[in-house]
């Protein structure tokens, strides 16, 4: 059977723009890609034409070739007028790494929500610090040795000394609220799992969702679980917000925070239901005998565990093990060496 047109994934372009350049993907918006010095390399930024200015919604990492990018932006697309407003999805470094660099440049005021900017400016106060020995001890009761925890070269360090703190928070913005910004009215939309408090924007009259990090087009977004919440959901909290999304209509824009703007909201939103649906079910077929959280982020995640980025393969590892373990489907039980394994029960 045949599904209809509007029930496929058809990207809006191709390619995306060059570094420093924009295609517009509706009238007075616009998508500009700035590159990142990580596995994922890159993170894309909306351009939104006010009139008398610009808004722009999250804005990259304060690296060199991302300054050189904004840089040719401002003598092209931006030239001649200002920044009026800096928007962020969420306060994660890739996404608002720049913002205090912009903010001060443009005497702009920069729009959250309150819980992302908490967040991002203890991100900032800890990024380099030596890592808290409670969090040693979390990854070594699943399964990390002792020594690799301990070790300097985790994400906050590497990514540390590309955000700056970030500017101070001019204005809040809620779940519902509507904001206007581009010559159009955007309802916000708070969605956790990937961040505690994403906010995704809305286009009501041109059906166009700036979806952020929230949904994305070929990749899932990372959903961890961290030493400060070990019993904490975030799977399950993902899952229930894309229930959100369900409601929009199935020729909605949306623009995702990496990837390629694409239509076929449904079938993504089953796209990634399915993949945690297989991924749950990976994990209990493979609980032939109790576990180690760290032995089931080499069976999901083989390539980050051997590429160096164990710890986060095992955040969301474990967030997949608490999703099942919160809904009786396996059991975890401690073993004599005081570690912590899971089971079928």
């Amino acid at each position: 059977m045949n599904r209809p047109a509007h029930d496929q994934i058809h990207y809006l372009y191709e390619q995306p723009p060059a570094h420093g350049a924009a295609h517009q993907v509706a009238p007075g918006l616009f998508w500009v890609r700035l590159p990142l010095p990580l596995a994922l390399d890159h993170v894309n930024v909306w351009v939104a034409d006010d009139g008398d200015g610009w808004t722009i919604v999250d804005c990259g990492l304060d690296t060199e070739p991302a300054r050189a990018a904004w840089e040719a932006l401002q003598k092209g697309l931006l030239y001649g007028r200002k920044v009026r407003r800096l928007v962020a999805t969420h306060g994660h470094p890739d996404h608002i790494g720049m913002a205090r660099s912009i903010v001060g440049n443009q005497t702009a005021p920069f729009v959250a929500t309150a819980i992302e900017w908490e967040t991002a400016v203890r991100a900032h106060a800890e990024a380099g610090l030596e890592i808290p020995t409670a969090q040693v001890e979390f990854l070594v009761r699943h399964g990390y040795s002792s020594e690799a925890a301990a070790k300097r070269s985790g994400f906050g360090r590497i990514i540390g000394p590309l955000m700056p703190s970030p500017p101070p928070l001019d204005e809040v913005i809620a779940d519902a609220q509507i904001i206007r910004f581009g010559q159009r009215d955007w309802r916000v939309i708070i969605a956790g799992g990937h961040a505690p408090e994403h906010a995704s924007f809305y286009c009501e009259a041109d059906h166009i969702l700036i979806a952020g990090d929230q949904i994305l087009p070929r990749i899932t977004p990372f959903i961890g679980v961290n030493f400060r919440e070990p019993e904490s959901d975030p799977l399950h909290t993902y899952l229930e917000s894309l229930a959100l999304f369900d409601m929009l209509p199935d020729d909605t824009l949306v623009l995702p925070g990496h990837g390629l703007p694409f239509r076929g909201l449904p079938q993504r939103l089953r796209q990634l239901r399915d993949h945690h649906d297989e991924r749950l079910a990976k994990i209990v077929t493979g609980l032939e005998a109790p576990k180690h959280a760290f032995d089931v982020a080499r069976d999901l995640f083989p390539r980050a565990i051997g590429t160096g980025h164990e710890r986060l393969a095992m955040s969301e590892s474990i967030a997949h093990l608490n999703f099942l373990m919160h809904r009786g489907r396996i059991e975890r039980v401690h073993d004599r060496a005081g570690t912590l394994r899971f089971s079928r029960g």
